[in-house]
């Protein structure tokens, strides 16, 4: 712990000249073009999927070295990797191992778990965890993106779809550490699906494409002349309208592009009374004439033009 900072082994500097497996199939097999899908359900957010993956990752190398698994990560980590570790064993698969660094060429990656499969050899687990539940798994799995359906690599044209992602993993690690085959675990909120190496083969010459930088992630919007609509639903009710900043907290203030009207926003769970008045006080204080209303409906930001009457003092009584 105290020699931190002091002396760099070797590998972990050859280490640092390497790509990842995970961020050359994003940079270079998919061109750094965002994989998204249309119509798949209850696959959750990424951000929280991030989270939930590193203790999953984390309760499933507890497993693979000791046999068992707390809830020590979460009771959601416990969970998925209890069911990966079972269904694996329902394959004949015996752990034996986690965190296995290989290496090829100008690529890397940490081995998820290894184990030994029936005929008694060492196989490679590729361990993956989603949010979302067995059923929405298998259907989105095989759904291509739509950005870009199928990926090229030479001659050699395959789907872009998770499948195929996850494959080229499993493939990389089973080539670059020496083995024979693998299985891809997928850890639902409710079981867990097992793939095996065998259907889902992929040349060794893929892996030696020269890797390509990832994309930087986009960058952050500045106090520029040129602002940007930050409000739900603001390019469908207010496609002429430019952001301005914040009138306070829940409520901000447009200007159109001509620079004539202003207008005063809000996002609320449900219209009331309440929001109107609220935004009726915004509209004469910014000295607006217009104001927009954002409700969430069926999943949609609906957007509703709602008036904004001057708002006097109430009249005293006599």
């Amino acid at each position: 712990m105290g020699t931190a900072g002091i002396y760099v082994p070797v590998a972990m500097s050859n280490m640092s000249k390497r790509m990842g497996v995970t961020t050359w199939i994003k940079s270079t097999l998919l061109g750094n073009v965002q994989f998204k899908r249309r119509g798949c359900v209850g696959m959750g957010t990424p951000t929280a999927g991030l989270k939930l993956g590193r203790r999953v990752d984390a309760a499933f190398k507890e497993v693979c070295t000791t046999g068992v698994v707390t809830d020590q990560h979460g009771a959601a980590a416990g969970r998925r990797a209890r069911a990966a570790a079972c269904a694996l064993t329902s394959r004949g698969v015996r752990l034996v191992g986690a965190n296995k660094y290989v290496t090829r060429k100008g690529l890397r990656t940490h081995i998820d778990g290894l184990g030994v499969d029936p005929q008694g050899r060492t196989v490679v687990i590729e361990l993956k965890s989603t949010q979302a539940s067995f059923a929405n798994h298998r259907a989105a799995y095989d759904t291509p993106c739509s950005n870009q359906p199928t990926i090229d690599v030479g001659s050699i044209s395959l789907p872009n779809t998770e499948r195929t992602h996850h494959a080229i993993q499993l493939w990389f690690g089973i080539i670059a550490g020496g083995y024979r085959g693998g299985y891809v675990v997928i850890a639902t909120s409710d079981g867990a699906a097992v793939y095996g190496s065998a259907g889902c083969k992929v040349p060794p010459a893929i892996f030696d494409v020269t890797p390509r930088p990832l994309a930087p992630p986009p960058r952050a919007v500045t106090n520029t002349p040129q602002y940007t609509i930050r409000w739900p639903g603001a390019r469908t009710a207010a496609p002429m309208w430019v952001d301005s900043g914040a009138h306070c907290r829940g409520i901000v203030v447009l200007v159109s592009s001509s620079g004539t009207r202003r207008a005063v926003a809000i996002a609320v769970r449900k219209q009331s009374s309440s929001a109107r008045r609220a935004l009726a006080i915004a509209a004469k204080h910014e000295r607006c004439t217009v104001g927009i209303m954002a409700v969430p409906t069926k999943g949609k930001w609906v957007c509703h033009r709602v008036p904004v009457p001057y708002i006097g003092p109430k009249a005293s009584k006599a």
